[in-house]
């Protein structure tokens, strides 16, 4: 390609290059210049300013002259108004009049400086160019009008920097599009559009940042701003700082690096988006200065995505309100107050290497709401509970349903979370997995509502502060429960119940209660099938609950000391295995923490299900104010061994229908009423052996008969007395043939039925089933209303006469030949 082609090749290009630049935007390219020279004053009107012409249908250059600001008085219409065109040129213009300006393009500060200062009137241009070529333009509108029609466009900054700023009663009224910060690739450009008052009618797209060496700013403090389109994110840096004032968005999604809502000092911000909107973010900034308050509201329906950067919360106040749908792939959630479910149903989850550290977290707010905050794996949670107006605690469920599911990570609370707060709310934590959370306050399980604690797995849950299982005395409707299937409770305080009804459940997992008092309705341990439950009580450690049930699995209630105190306790049911090693303390059955009939203690069930409960006493009290049935029901299986301390019953101990078994190989049993060993009944078997201590029985000893009974069908009843001192009102024994008072040597029974004769009482006792425990050994010493009566003395066995008799020849013997 020779030299010519080559010229007029790039003469091409630049045409093409700058076919959008201000000189192309009129046809009237080759109108006259005219140029400011303010020879006479500061008057748009007066000729003589002018060099070149007038105004009117020219091109008008402001860069420079005498009497700036130039002063707008009159209706005029031009071509381009160029102002600073060139480096080092100044052009300052004042519309404060009510005329009307009209020009085809406005080029502000093409090289130069130029400001436009308008509080009146009316500017109209099909384009607006602020720095095209690394000039400083500053706009203020403060009243009357700008309207940039849809030919060319708001550009702010091409190359360079350009301010516009709407204030007062200006309006702005851009129906093509708005650039700010560039339009042209590869030039460094700052653009900022910002909005004070007044109100700005964007009918087109935003573009900001438009390409990487772009800088784009909006900020609204004050007035209203209403954008029919969308704001677009270039490849440079855009930012949007709502900090006043109202964002009508028309359109359908806004896109920007960054979005502050409440940003300078003293300013309050707030934004809502609306169902079916998208807000995309790099970085969320909420409340950046002292003094500041930003609210954000994601609606339902609505979507706000945070990108690779932060939600973060500065030295003001920031609220996050999400009752739509918040995509977060950043690494940190900062904020005063993060509220999920306001007025709908809403969640918000944190994965792995995201953390929120929140000052007041609030889960379903409003009546009919829905929050849910999951936490998964490597994920984490830190409430704080402070708040720039004062401490707030955590709501989970406040007047709607709250949930926080944790399938991982960690979750601290350094305040008391409510769950349940208000009689419509409902709230639930639900920790699994291997998911870490501590309380340092404790938690409150149903204020007024209902509340559901779930522990699972091998997650850990700690209590530094009280667990109030409901907790208002004023609301008897609330319901607390407390449920580990699973995992590790550390228990460092107290389990509290007020009025309601509160449940803890212990179904699995290691419960570590090293706090002073638990007290609930109800006590459940392992109750579902093959789950297993341990629970250990010790010096100055007090257990209250209205009802305790261990063991539709295994369960171990393991007491050293303190005092274990409930309504009724029955030890396995349903087919499951339960075991109290009392080895101190007291244990108490109190009616009066259980307002039902039948407050009773069941050693092995009570539902024919196959159940087998077990009392292993080495020491402590076992009080019982009611009946202790050992082996209760049909199939049921119940065992109790005391080997010291005392055992004290206000009514009955029954071995009734099940199977039955007492060892008493020590201590002190104190039976009021009456002490009953197998009633009656198929396959009913039951014993009570006794091998030392003392047992005292008021009123009766029942052996294999009720009450009314001699001969229940098929029951089987056995008191073995084989050490040890009983004492009994009175003594009835079944006539079945397996109904014995088996007696040895060193055991002693006092029946003390004042009305019998030793021999008529002795004659009771010898027509029932007496069996031996020792052979040749009828029975041992028996006390018939306070003196002591033998019938039998011990009998030598056949095989000890014989040895007898020989011993005595043997001796006769020896003695003879000693003559």
């Amino acid at each position: 390609m020779n030299r010519r082609n080559c010229l007029v090749l790039i003469a091409l290009l630049v045409v093409l290059m700058f076919s959008t630049s201000p000189l192309s935007l009129t046809g009237n390219a080759r109108a006259a210049a005219v140029f400011w020279n303010g020879s006479v004053d500061s008057s748009w009107s007066t000729a003589a300013n002018w060099t070149g012409g007038t105004p009117n249908g020219n091109t008008v250059d402001i860069n420079g002259g005498s009497n700036q600001p130039v002063e707008f008085d009159t209706t005029d219409s031009v071509g381009q108004l160029w102002m600073g065109r060139g480096v080092g040129d100044s052009g300052t213009l004042n519309v404060h009049s009510t005329q009307t300006l009209t020009a085809s393009a406005l080029i502000l500060a093409s090289k130069g400086t130029a400001v436009i200062d308008q509080t009146a009137g009316t500017v109209s241009t099909n384009g607006f160019y602020g720095s095209d070529f690394e000039g400083t333009g500053t706009y203020y509108l403060k009243g009357g009008a700008l309207n940039v029609t849809t030919t060319y466009g708001l550009v702010l900054a091409m190359r360079g920097t350009t301010t516009l700023e709407v204030s007062g009663s200006g309006v702005l009224t851009a129906n093509a599009p708005i650039y700010i910060g560039g339009k042209a690739v590869d030039l460094t450009a700052t653009g900022t559009l910002t909005q004070n008052g007044g109100t700005a009618h964007a009918n087109g797209l935003v573009y900001m940042g438009t390409h990487s060496t772009n800088t784009g700013i909006c900020n609204l403090n004050g007035g209203t701003f209403n954008l029919a389109g969308n704001f677009i994110n270039g490849t440079g840096s855009s930012t949007l700082n709502i900090d006043g004032g109202t964002l009508n968005f028309n359109g359908t999604s806004i896109d920007v690096d960054t979005l502050r809502v409440g940003y300078l000092t003293g300013n309050t911000g707030a934004f809502a988006v609306a169902s079916g909107k998208t807000v995309t973010a790099g970085t969320l900034a909420l409340g950046e200065q002292t003094g500041s308050m930003g609210t954000l509201t994601v609606n339902s329906g609505g979507t706000l995505n945070v990108g690779a950067g932060n939600i973060t919360n500065g030295a003001g106040s920031g609220d996050l309100n999400i009752n739509g749908t918040l995509n977060f792939t950043g690494t940190s959630i900062d904020v005063d107050k993060l509220d999920i479910g306001l007025t709908a149903t809403a969640q918000v989850t944190l994965g792995s290497g995201q953390s929120a550290n929140v000052g007041w977290l609030s889960l379903g707010d409003s009546a009919g709401s829905n929050g849910t905050l999951n936490i998964g794996p490597g994920a984490s949670l830190h409430v704080t509970g402070t708040y720039p107006t004062g401490t707030k605690m955590p709501g989970i469920g406040l007047h709607g349903t709250g949930t926080i599911n944790q399938t991982g990570g960690q979750a601290v609370f350094d305040r008391t979370p409510y769950l349940g707060d208000w009689s419509d709310g409902t709230g639930t934590y639900d920790l699994s997995a291997d998911g870490i959370a501590t309380f340092q306050q404790g938690m409150v399980v149903g204020t007024r509502g209902t509340a559901n604690v779930y522990v699972r797995d091998t997650s850990q849950m700690t209590f530094n502060g009280n667990v109030r299982l409901t907790h208002l005395v004023s609301s008897s409707s609330t319901n607390g429960t407390l449920t580990q299937t699973g995992g590790t409770i550390n228990l460092n305080a107290d389990i509290v119940d007020n009025d309601g009804s509160s449940t803890l459940n212990l179904n699995g997992g290691t419960f570590n209660f090293n706090g002073t008092a638990i007290t609930v309705d109800a006590l459940n341990l392992g109750i579902p099938s093959g789950s297993t439950a341990a629970l250990a009580v010790g010096t100055s450690q007090t257990v209250t609950s209205g009802e305790m049930i261990a063991g539709s699995g295994g369960v171990t209630i393991t007491q050293t000391g303190g005092e274990i105190r409930t309504g009724r306790l029955t030890l396995a049911q349903a087919g499951g295995s339960a075991t109290f090693n009392l080895q101190g303390g007291d244990f108490y059955q109190d009616s009066t923490l259980l307002a039902v009939n039948h407050e009773r203690v069941f050693v092995g069930g009570k539902n024919q299900s196959g159940s087998h409960g077990v009392v292993n006493q080495t020491g402590g009290t076992f009080n019982v104010d009611e009946c202790l049935f050992i082996g209760f029901a049909t199939g049921d299986t119940g065992e109790y061994t005391i080997d010291d301390g005392e055992l004290n019953v206000d009514s009955w101990i029954s071995m009734r229908y099940g199977n039955g078994t007492f060892v008493q190989n020590g201590g002190e049993v104190d039976v009021a009423v009456g002490l009953q060993v197998a009633e009656g009944g198929a396959g009913t078997q039951a014993s009570y052996t006794m091998n030392d201590g003392t047992l005292d029985v008021g009123t009766i000893l029942l052996i294999g008969r009720s009450g009314g009974d001699p001969n229940p069908a098929g029951s089987d009843g056995q008191f073995n007395l084989f050490g040890g001192t009983a004492t009994v009102g009175d003594l009835l024994i079944g006539s079945d043939a397996v109904d014995v008072l088996n007696m040895e040597v060193g055991g002693i029974i006092r029946v003390l039925q004042a009305n019998y004769s030793e021999a008529d009482a002795w004659n009771d006792i010898a027509a029932a089933n007496i069996a031996t425990g020792a052979s040749g050994l009828a029975v041992s010493t028996v006390n018939l209303g306070g003196a002591d009566y033998t019938q039998v003395q011990a009998v030598p066995e056949p095989a000890t006469l014989v040895l007898l008799a020989l011993g005595v020849l043997g001796l006769g013997i020896v003695a003879r030949r000693g003559r």
